[in-house]
């Protein structure tokens, strides 16, 4: 397994970065709703509550980065 970002090809350097950028928004939407200045049901979708929305974006933010770190 590859920890060091000297050896990461292009692409998976732009999957990490992506990966990781939006477990952070994830990660500060999360952080609005429950600091009061954002609220759970703006994110919303297809009756799903926020709450899944934003867990479901920092899922995808993790598999990113996963992704980009991936070795054959």
């Amino acid at each position: 397994m590859k920890t060091n970002n000297d050896q990461l090809q292009l692409w998976q350097k732009v999957t990490v970065m992506l990966g990781l950028l939006t477990l952070m928004m994830a990660l500060m939407f999360f952080l609005g709703c429950l600091g009061g200045a954002l609220d759970f049901n703006q994110f919303s979708i297809g009756g799903q509550s926020g709450l899944r929305t934003i867990a479901g974006v920092a899922i995808s933010g993790c598999l990113l980065a996963a992704i980009g770190f991936w070795d054959k």
